[in-house]
Order: C-alpha cells, then sequence, then structure tokens
C-alpha cells in the first residue's frame, strides 16, 4: 500500500513536475517569446488561440488534443503574466478536467447523459440511475511508467467501485501522450528487442503499436484493448504549448502536425463504447 500512495502522490504533483522539466528557460512578464528579439504580440497569441479552436478538421482526435493543448498554453501565459517558474498544478488539472467534461458532453451529445469532473480526478458518466462508467485522463505516464501504470489503474478501479459502484467493465483510461513516460529497459524487456534511445522508439510507429497492444494485454481490466487509449506517441500537450509561443518552431507546422497525425488510438470508437454502456 506504501508503494501504491507513493505512485498516487506522484502521480497528483506531476502536472507540476512535467510543467518545470518541460520548460524552454526563462519568460520575462512583459514578452511572451523565449527570445527578447522577437517578442509574440498580443495578435499572435490571438492567432494562436483561434488555430487552437479551430473545428476545420474532422478527427477529434486531434480536437481533444488541441483543447488539451490550449489548456497548457493558458497555464503558461499566467505563469509568464505573473512571473512565476513553474505552470500552476492545480489550476491545470482542474482545467484538463473541465475540458474532457465539456469534450464527452458535446460529442455524446445525449440528453440522459451527464459528465462530471468529480474532485477526486475522475470524469464521470451520469444517466437516470445514476453513474454507469469513469474515464482518467493521464496526459503522460511520466510517474507511472513500466509496471506501476497498472497499480494506478487498479486503484482507479477501486475508486470507481467504492465511490460511484461502476463495474470495471464501464472503466477507461486514456494517455495523451508516451513521451516523458518511457521506461527504455521496460519497453525492449516487452519487445523483446532492443531499442536505441527512446526518441528512436517514440518516432518508430510500428514498434510503438506494438508495444502499447502489448502494454494493454497487462492491463487489470476486461477487454483492456476497448478499454485504455493512447493518443499520441512523441507529441507532447505542454511541449506543443511551449513550443507555440517560441520563435524556434513555425507555428503552421505545429498545428499542421497536429491535425495530420497518425492518432495510436480511435475516441470515436470510445465514445460509442460509453454510449452502448448508458
Amino acid at each position: 500500500m506504501d508503494q501504491l500512495f507513493n505512485v498516487l502522490t506522484s502521480i497528483d504533483e506531476s502536472l507540476k513536475r512535467i510543467a518545470n522539466a518541460l520548460e524552454h528557460g526563462h519568460h520575462s512578464p512583459q514578452n511572451f517569446s523565449i527570445s527578447s528579439t522577437t517578442p509574440v504580440t498580443e495578435a499572435d497569441v490571438n492567432d494562436i488561440k483561434e488555430h487552437l479552436t479551430s473545428r476545420e478538421i474532422n478527427q477529434i482526435e486531434s480536437i481533444l488534443f488541441k483543447k488539451i493543448v490550449q489548456v497548457y498554453f493558458d497555464e503558461e501565459l499566467e505563469r509568464i503574466r505573473t512571473n512565476r517558474n513553474k505552470k500552476a498544478s492545480r489550476r491545470v488539472s482542474v482545467n484538463l478536467g473541465t475540458t474532457l467534461e465539456e469534450f464527452f458532453s458535446e460529442y455524446l451529445s445525449l440528453p440522459n447523459i451527464r459528465v462530471v469532473r468529480e474532485k477526486d480526478g475522475l470524469i464521470v458518466f451520469y444517466n437516470e440511475n445514476g453513474a454507469f462508467a469513469t474515464l482518467k485522463c493521464l496526459t503522460d505516464l511520466g510517474f507511472c511508467r513500466a509496471q506501476k501504470f497498472y497499480e494506478v489503474i487498479d486503484h482507479f478501479v477501486t475508486l470507481s467501485n467504492n465511490k460511484y459502484e461502476v463495474a470495471p467493465e464501464n472503466i477507461f483510461i486514456i494517455v495523451t501522450s508516451l513521451r516523458n513516460g518511457i521506461d527504455k529497459t521496460y519497453v525492449e524487456e516487452l519487445l523483446n528487442k532492443p531499442i536505441s534511445s527512446n526518441l528512436d522508439f517514440l518516432n518508430n510507429s510500428k514498434l510503438v503499436k506494438e508495444f502499447i497492444n502489448l502494454y494493454r494485454d497487462g492491463v487489470p481490466l476486461p477487454d483492456a484493448h476497448d478499454k485504455v487509449y493512447f493518443l499520441a506517441a512523441d507529441l507532447h500537450p505542454n511541449v506543443v504549448a511551449n513550443e507555440l509561443l517560441s520563435e524556434e518552431m513555425d507555428n503552421e507546422e505545429i498545428f499542421n502536425q497536429i491535425e495530420s497525425y497518425q492518432w495510436l488510438s480511435s475516441l470515436d470508437q470510445l465514445i460509442n463504447l460509453i454510449k452502448q454502456r448508458a
């Protein structure tokens, strides 16, 4: 139990640590750019936000990913405005939950379904009879990588059952990104083959798909391949948010990458399964 408590405590703090680890340097409060030679103007910020909310794409995976990027982007603007060193992890967590609540409310679009981000961090789906499904979204596996991922899911299963009386077959997990959550030794053991580096692995779609299929096999949920959804391998929403405020990357190129990305899972499948449970 002590080990599980430590894992869960780490997850609760993960957004704060991830934000700190992924920072690209310090910004002045008057300048949105990493480089003082090319400041990002208010017009630039508005243009980025417009792109983040654009619905010209059909892939709902891209839409959700951009919504999550926007949470980190807005928090980075707030960090700069208040001249803090780190993003506020609690506010990021709450805003991510609200984003997921709004996203699933829109795409489930059934009058008898209510989607609520509860204080324990779970997204809970209710119908007229009460809670019927739960979902947990992890930005990455930074503090529950390798087999610790299974322990964390066990915790969500227990919480969902004890607090909401939701059975394991109605519990779902989304992992936004594999970046910042790869244990090289564990990946090699699971694949039974060497990988040259984490980066090379994340950019090898064949190996990534093989890994997540094997990874799902160990998940303590029935029909785990229908319960656990990985979105991106190398693309991380916090990194993207920081890149959008940097002159080092072309923003149009960043958005093109998101909108043409080959996502690892289908959220249409997830939404259809939740509808069936209702």
